[in-house]
């Protein structure tokens, strides 16, 4: 960069870009196609470099373009626009389609800026764009800078929070559909700072994530509950998310198993569960882990089934004994045939396959309606209830399942019957 600045008082502009679901490709197509994406989307950056700046690849799925010095800063919004088109376009390697996107921080530098620090509010400004949803460009500006101390702040207010159990175990209810009660209940963490007040998991799960802090918390949070559960009235599994970020953690086994025997929760009332972003990367580590946590006893679930790169691979390969369909499947059904029908084939594929199943996201009496009609298991969603703390889960086994209204659909009108 500082070779291509030429002395000018005008600005210049880095777009910096950071590939899109790029690690499943070599997991899913091998490390050839892998590179072959690399490769190609060199070309496409270069092609739209041509008129507009200079490209480099800095390493790994991360590149830079440095815009032309004529450029301004509508400009370098264009530019970065259509650099985010061009690498979502899907890439194709004869029968074989590969499907990633980018994330691109934009920055302005001038000619004698400290390139080292103009890398990193280009690598700020990308971390933006991630975050509010990849497949898009954004700006870096001082706010960032200021956004990042306040997390830092956080992440201390956390390590501090976790070690006093401030971090609290709350619990959504899992209902047995045709039988109408209450079997288990998913762990869902929950954070009231004293002086932030109620901090959003999305907040406080990403952040301890990014500070290393996400273990302890998981941890924490499934012994607080482990202790709970046990004087609950009825025997209630707890189903206990584990992060990508955990799930590659060498730890996390010996971990839960610590957890199991320190508070004699038994195992067979536990449930871990996986996301397919987690297990993806490499099948046979990961079964190596979940037959490790299945010797302790404790059952597995796939959880968010259908969003992810390649699931009847995981199903095949891993030994699950559960899947839970993704909500957003779930909460469309009633409008979408579509859905109807991609839960009906998961339905059948799990039956094939002895695995039970959970519905995610059921808000209203027709959801309910659809997935029991299409021999759904169970449920779980605000129809049934929102999270409570744990004190609060006795009255979710007091008769509270047996007033659900009558289901106002036809189900002669479901998936086409």
């Amino acid at each position: 960069v500082a070779q291509a600045l030429s002395p000018s008082d005008a600005p210049r502009y880095i777009a910096l870009m950071d590939l899109d679901k790029f690690n499943p490709v070599n997991s899913l197509h091998g490390h050839e196609i892998g590179d072959a994406t690399l490769q190609e989307v060199a070309e496409r950056l270069k092609l739209e470099a041509q008129a507009s700046g200079t490209v480099a690849r800095l390493g790994g799925d991360e590149f830079a373009v440095l815009l032309d010095e004529t450029a301004n800063a509508v400009q370098a919004e264009r530019a970065a626009q259509r650099l985010v088109h061009e690498i979502a376009q899907p890439f194709f390697f004869g029968e074989k389609a590969v499907f990633i996107g980018a994330s691109v921080g934009l920055v302005a530098l001038r000619y004698g800026d400290d390139i080292t620090e103009v890398m990193r509010r280009a690598d700020k400004a990308m971390g933006v764009a991630k975050a509010e949803g990849r497949g898009r460009f954004s700006w870096y500006d001082a706010d960032q800078d200021r956004q990042a101390m306040d997390r830092e702040t956080i992440a201390a207010d956390l390590r501090d929070a976790i070690a006093h159990d401030q971090v609290a175990p709350w619990f959504q209810p899992i209902v047995e559909i045709d039988a109408n009660h209450v079997s288990g209940v998913e762990i869902l963490a929950r954070w009231f700072h004293p002086e932030r007040g109620s901090i959003p998991p999305g907040v406080f799960i990403e952040i301890a994530e990014d500070s290393g802090q996400i273990g302890t918390l998981g941890l924490s949070v499934l012994r607080q509950a482990c202790v709970q559960a046990k004087d609950w009235a009825r025997p209630l599994t707890l189903s206990f998310n584990v992060s990508g970020v955990q799930f590659k953690d060498p730890n996390l086994v010996p971990s839960i198993r610590m957890v199991l025997e320190g508070t004699g929760f038994p195992p067979e009332r536990l449930i871990v569960e996986v996301t397919e972003s987690s297990v993806i990367d490499d099948f046979g580590e990961a079964r190596a882990k979940l037959e490790e946590l299945k010797a302790l006893g404790v059952a597995i679930a796939l959880d968010d089934f259908g969003t992810g790169y390649s699931s009847l691979t995981a199903l095949q390969n891993l030994p699950f004994d559960r899947l839970k369909i993704d909500r957003s499947f779930v909460t469309n059904i009633a409008k979408r045939a579509e859905c109807q029908k991609i839960v009906s084939g998961i339905v059948s594929l799990a039956q094939g396959l002895h695995l039970e199943v959970t519905a995610e996201g059921i808000e209203t009496v027709e959801d309910l309606a659809y997935v029991s009609y299409l021999q759904c298991q169970r449920g779980q969603g605000f129809l049934f209830e929102k999270a409570v703390p744990g004190d609060q889960v006795g009255e979710l086994l007091d008769g509270a399942w047996q007033d659900l209204p009558t289901v106002p659909v036809s189900l002669a009108k479901v998936v086409g019957t």
